[in-house]
């Protein structure tokens, strides 16, 4: 899964939860159906990670630990839905369960995750917190490996609030990690960031070698829809640019494949976006052609 082979992350986890089965292993079996949730949640096949988790939960009391997972699972499903709400709830209740049982680290992917939804609803101070102390109970727990995906999502929230040179700091952490352990995925995550914080300070060469490098990596992993919000950002480089031809061609380009993916709620914000950036700089190119 971490390194995007998320074909052979399915077959693998399908046969761990066939073995619990068989074995009468009910918390495996759980755990393996909850980690196929979670393939075909990077996948965005959310049908069957809803599937997936609702079998899971019928394995475990309402209450039990076991559930934090799951929930843990359908709140990053919702988030990518746009479902701020559900998010919310979804990940409070993984907390909590994590929380009882003794579990700060485990806890601590909660709390980054309602940072997350902070940032999404504009609270960006809000935001800013909750990275802080789930950085703080990461570090606790020495829990290394998660630390560079707060890290960005903290310089996210940071560049939202224009503090570009602190976002910067910490893509550049988040970025040497993520290199050390050759998560592809969320590399094309710190390139596309890079990119954003570059574009907004001026910086074309830079951002525009970074967003490319991130759409690189986003179809190495086959994240069609993450590559188009990528490639729909060099688009808004090019238009910052004046360079209007190349961003109504991306633009365009970006629109037209993405009419080969899932019409869910992701496609239909890249088409709002790709849209409003595609009028904006046909009207200038013709307000350019006029002076």
């Amino acid at each position: 899964q971490r390194l995007s082979r998320l074909a052979v992350a399915d077959a693998q986890l399908a046969e761990a939860a066939e073995l619990a089965r068989t074995q009468g292993d009910a918390e495996l079996r759980g755990l393996a159906l909850q980690r196929r949730a979670e393939v075909a949640r990077l996948e965005r096949r959310y049908a069957d990670c809803a599937a997936l988790l609702a079998e899971a939960e019928a394995l475990f009391p309402p209450d039990a630990t076991a559930q934090a997972h799951g929930l843990f699972i359908a709140g990053k499903a919702a988030f990518d839905q746009h479902d701020l709400a559900a998010a919310t709830a979804a990940f409070t209740q993984a907390m909590t369960l994590w929380q009882a049982a003794g579990n700060p680290g485990l806890a601590a992917l909660c709390i980054q995750n309602l940072g997350r939804v902070a940032d999404a609803q504009g609270k960006q101070l809000d935001a800013i917190l909750l990275y802080e102390q789930a950085i703080d109970l990461l570090t606790t727990a020495n829990d290394l490996s998660n630390l560079p995906v707060v890290q960005l999502n903290l310089g996210v929230a940071y560049y939202h609030n224009r503090q570009y040179e602190q976002a910067l700091s910490l893509y550049e952490k988040a970025e040497s990690s993520f290199q050390a352990v050759e998560d592809n995925r969320y590399l094309a995550m710190v390139y596309n960031n890079l990119g954003l914080v570059y574009t907004a300070l001026g910086e074309w060469g830079e951002a525009e070698s970074n967003l490319q490098r991130s759409m690189l990596l986003h179809q190495r992993v086959g994240d069609i829809k993450a590559w188009i919000n990528t490639k729909g950002n060099l688009a808004i480089a090019y238009l910052e640019q004046r360079r209007y031809p190349f961003a109504i061609q991306t633009c365009q380009e970006a629109r037209v494949e993405l009419q080969t993916t899932t019409h869910d709620a992701e496609y239909k914000r890249l088409w709002r976006e790709l849209t409003k950036y595609l009028t904006q700089a046909q009207e200038r190119q013709q307000t350019q052609q006029k002076e």
